[in-house]
């Protein structure tokens, strides 16, 4: 598969900008792969589901005093018990893969180069998709022609009516008070039938995570800004039992009606960041790092394209500490 190929057909084509990981992924492929999360997630759960039967089953047939652990003829039993089949570290049917939703822009992606724990969990994340002109421009500089922007709001909203269809069951945590209700009456208005379980903008703490568990849902939708919503999901998104957890940002600003997005016209060309700027200037100390992330990326796509323009042989001295001559000198090698 070609990079071009790759940018628009599968969900698991993975880049790095600055050591940081990247999906090159359409809008169709982000929305399958959760579906698919989703999908195999609730296939799991009804696997556990009939295997606590079947060992409830077991045990009211066992004689009175028999040794739990063991069959009427004294052999080892393949079940547990219902109790450790509640614990996923001792139940191999229970799906430990992350389901972590993370929509990337420059800043996290600035944060993250900063501290190791978010870089983990951008790793180890379901999807990583460029939330940001800039990140899509520095995949195109890598050689990922048919990179696109996909915008964690517009990913939200071509989700929802296939959410609606499927019946999954969404949580919505997080954000100012007040907003997230706001925000959930008007998506279950624009979607009806959209299944809410539970909106909670309570901390994200062991609380709402208890909280969440007990709604059941199936999709977490989490509000607490870049950096930490990742992090609560991180800790907590498997012990709710949700199959997918979304960083969503100012999403829910969007659909509460307190924040208006930029025109189409300025979204396709780029300028949304500029648009919310003027209409939130205290954004500004968080966008002074992006001119730090322009310079240190181009500075490594520059590095990456030099590298694959050399000719091996002059790759091979530079590597051995030779000063390549020629117009395919690595940066750093000397004239």
């Amino acid at each position: 598969m070609t990079r071009e190929e790759g940018a628009g057909e599968s969900c698991r084509a993975r880049a790095h900008v600055l050591g940081i990981p990247v999906d090159v992924v359409s809008m169709d492929a982000a929305i399958a792969c959760m579906l698919e999360r989703i999908q195999q997630h609730s296939r799991l759960r009804t696997q556990k589901a009939d295997q606590l039967q079947v060992v409830a089953g077991e045990r009211r047939r066992e004689p009175a005093g028999a040794d739990p652990g063991r069959g009427t003829t004294g052999s080892e039993q393949t079940f547990r018990s219902p109790d450790s089949l509640d614990d996923p570290s001792v139940d191999s049917t229970v799906d430990s893969s992350s389901g972590i939703v993370v929509t990337l822009n420059p800043e996290i992606l600035m944060r993250a180069r900063r501290e190791p724990s978010l870089q983990r969990i951008l790793a180890g994340a379901l999807l990583v998709i460029p939330d940001g002109v800039g990140l899509v421009r520095a995949l195109r500089r890598r050689g990922w022609a048919g990179a696109q922007r996909v915008a964690g709001v517009d990913l939200l909203e071509t989700y929802l009516p296939g959410a609606v269809a499927c019946g999954h069951r969404l949580a919505l945590v997080g954000a100012a008070p007040g907003v997230a209700h706001r925000a959930a009456q008007a998506i279950c208005s624009r979607f009806p039938g959209l299944t809410l379980v539970l909106v909670d903008d309570g901390a994200p703490d062991a609380a709402l995570a208890a909280r969440i568990a007990q709604a059941s849902p199936d999709v977490v939708l989490a509000a607490f800004g870049g950096g930490r919503q990742e992090r609560f999901l991180d800790e907590y998104l498997a012990g709710t039992g949700a199959a997918v957890g979304i960083g969503v940002g100012g999403t829910f600003d969007f659909w509460a009606g307190d924040v208006v997005r930029a025109p189409r016209i300025l979204r396709e060309r780029g300028f949304e960041w500029l648009w919310r700027l003027i209409r939130q200037p205290w954004r500004l100390r968080r966008q002074l790092v992006l001119p730090v992330f322009w310079l240190l990326e181009h500075s490594e796509a520059r590095r990456i394209r030099n590298t694959a323009t050399t000719p091996l042989a002059e790759r091979s001295r530079s590597s051995s500490g030779e000063r390549g001559r020629g117009p395919g000198q690595l940066p750093g090698s000397g004239a």
